[in-house]
């Protein structure tokens, strides 16, 4: 039995740059830039002060910009699909990290 697949002549990548421009909105700006919602909880649940916690979202910054070119060469060299499962899984490992960090 033979089946025949109907081409679709739609084209699709208004829905490819809606679905990435949400990923993007999801992960950028709802982590990267909700950071001052956050401030002030972390700084009276744990005693610290404003400038050492910003300090720290300000390191982590400038490290992500200074892995940036290494990420690149990585997809570059292993592809996409690899880097994505190597940084998910670096990211999972790193908030299992953070999350028995408690001084500064």
């Amino acid at each position: 039995m033979s089946v025949i697949c109907a081409r679709s002549d739609k084209f699709l990548g208004w829905k490819a740059l809606g679905v990435a421009a949400a990923m993007y909105f999801a992960l950028t700006g709802l982590l990267l830039y909700s950071f001052p919602v956050f401030l002030p909880f972390l700084c009276k649940a744990f005693g610290w002060t404003w400038a050492s916690v910003s300090w720290a979202n300000s390191l982590a910054l400038v490290v992500q910009g200074l892995a940036s070119p290494f990420a690149g060469m990585y997809v570059t060299r292993f592809g996409a699909r690899k880097a994505l499962a190597a940084g998910g899984t670096l990211y999972v490992l790193c908030f299992i990290v953070a999350s028995f960090h408690t001084q500064l």
